[in-house]
């Protein structure tokens, strides 16, 4: 079924039709409030479980699920030598210390990162991409990203920069 929205036509899937449904519900049940922005937020959160979902599902060929991914990722893009200390890793993930302890106890595990005092300051641990982490987490980048942008392909080019765009304006209220 086709819903006009605006010049463009979406397509009411089941997903789309919760989101709606969940706008019609707030707005039956609580008239006062002013929930034209939640539509924006329900979408928001909607799409990051399903993002999250998806690179799960994609990265259990490789026993990571999307948080472990997230810390091979951080250690891949910072190029090299790779390596970071486990507070930075928490703070750029916005992972609690424990948490990060426990994923770096099973990429350890499995060959992907190793641990080991800083030269430069021997009371400090270093997290490095070991070349299994390495070649893993290039396998499992190409193979998440090629999701994402198919799930995104249904924007244009100028739609998706406007996106982002958009987004990046809502995420620097929070600094």
């Amino acid at each position: 079924m086709l819903q006009r929205d605006g010049a463009a036509e979406m397509k009411v899937s089941e997903l789309t039709g919760f989101l709606d449904r969940l706008i019609e519900d707030w707005s039956r049940e609580r008239p006062d409030l002013d929930i034209d922005h939640k539509q924006l937020v329900y979408a928001i959160f909607i799409l990051r479980s399903l993002f999250s979902r998806e690179a799960d599902e994609t990265l259990t060929k490789w026993a990571l699920n999307f948080t472990s991914y997230g810390v091979l990722a951080t250690l891949r893009r910072i190029g090299k030598p790779y390596r970071m200390t486990p507070g930075e890793l928490s703070r750029v993930l916005g992972l609690t210390t424990g948490g990060t302890s426990n994923i770096l106890r099973r990429l350890e595990e499995l060959g992907f990162v190793s641990r080991h005092r800083d030269d430069g300051d021997r009371r400090s641990v270093m997290v490095e991409l070991t070349a299994l982490g390495k070649k893993t987490v290039d396998a499992a980048a190409t193979a998440v990203t090629r999701n994402e942008a198919a799930r995104l392909g249904v924007l244009s080019a100028r739609e998706r920069a406007t996106f982002y765009r958009l987004l990046r304006r809502v995420i620097a209220t929070f600094d």
